[in-house]
């Protein structure tokens, strides 16, 4: 089933009525050089994207230079995805050196996040700017949502300021501890490393607070060094539920790898937040395209073993571009005869 029409059908319907006239050819650039192909260079990717070569460097110049681009993705993400406060988002930094992306990534349970919102800061930072750069960014995306999602964190998002920071902004929060961490519980300090009980109740940073430990079995099961230690401020759910919701938290990390692999996004010699953010944009822009057009084409596997199974992001990449890509030498129609047992399978791929 080819995929190429609901993506134009998305744009035009939902897209397009979004972008100011006088931005749309702007727009329907960054839309062909950025979303749907491996990044090279901003001139590269708009010179391949368009007859016209120069009058398209100049474009791609204007795009990247452009003020309001955010406001225009922030109008579209709330066209695509409904987000209310049952919704799931896993939140992680990725590396682009001397960048540091914080991305908001909706769990889908199919082995990838869906990026909806970043922000970018750059290294070096003075002491507790990343702390207060993470709580600014969280106000502007729950103030564009108009909602309070529940939120995930890996041991990174860790200390007082935020964890107080969070519930400060009413959101209910799941975040993995380190094991040496102390807290208080029945007015006793312990350590969380000799905590027993697999749920239990306490004080950590004057708030009471829900310790949810992984089994033993978990543990070996994901192979890791230690239990997990997730802490919470949700009551209500079950203990396997938390234990699931913080398992997809790794969806995060495999839409980075997408997105540095698949895209090419992991430039070295990028300098300005304005032009890593601007491709950022649209390279997101591409993947919410592909998730809505995976689920009306059914091209999401399902599978039990999601780190096993190819990325959605890859296999619907991979799809559109068969689709667009003219061979340079055209093969006739042809179907591969099954090798005998005593022939190599690569000897028919020569």
């Amino acid at each position: 089933m080819n995929i190429l029409p609901n993506i134009q059908e998305k744009i035009n319907t939902q897209i397009f009525p979004l972008v100011k006239p006088k931005w749309k050819p702007m727009f329907k650039l960054g839309l062909n050089a950025l979303s749907f192909k491996p990044f090279v260079s901003l001139n590269s990717n708009a010179r391949t994207s368009r007859d016209n070569s120069s009058a398209s460097e100049m474009q791609m110049y204007r795009l990247v230079s452009k003020d309001g681009i955010p406001d225009v993705f922030a109008s579209i993400l709330l066209s695509f995805f409904k987000i209310d406060k049952y919704t799931k988002i896993s939140i992680d930094f990725t590396i682009f050196h001397p960048f540091a992306v914080l991305y908001f990534g909706i769990q889908t349970e199919e082995g990838r996040s869906i990026p909806i919102w970043f922000d970018i800061i750059k290294y070096p930072i003075e002491s507790d700017s990343q702390n207060i750069f993470i709580l600014d960014v969280l106000r502007e995306f729950l103030s564009i949502v108009n909602c309070k999602p529940k939120i995930v964190c890996d041991r990174g998002f860790i200390g007082e300021y935020l964890i107080n920071g969070f519930i400060d902004l009413g959101l209910t929060f799941y975040v993995r501890m380190k094991s040496g961490k102390k807290w208080l519980v029945d007015n006793k300090t312990r350590v969380l490393s000799k905590q027993h009980k697999l749920d239990e109740t306490g004080i950590m940073y004057g708030e009471k607070i829900r310790v949810i430990r992984s089994s033993r079995t978990l543990q070996k099961k994901l192979k890791a060094k230690e239990p997990w230690y997730i802490i919470t401020n949700d009551f209500t759910s079950s203990r396997k539920e938390i234990l699931k919701t913080y398992y997809y938290r790794f969806e995060v990390e495999e839409t980075f790898k997408d997105l540095k692999h698949i895209f090419n996004s992991n430039q070295r010699y990028l300098k300005k937040i304005s032009t890593l953010k601007t491709i950022l944009w649209f390279q997101t822009l591409g993947i919410w395209l592909f998730w809505v057009t995976g689920k009306l084409t059914k091209l999401l596997q399902k599978s039990q073993h999601l780190k096993k199974k190819l990325s959605w992001i890859r296999r619907i990449f991979e799809q559109l571009t068969r689709e667009t890509t003219k061979l340079v030498l055209p093969e006739p129609n042809w179907n591969p005869i099954t090798p005998h047992s005593s022939q190599r399978k690569e000897d028919f791929y020569l």
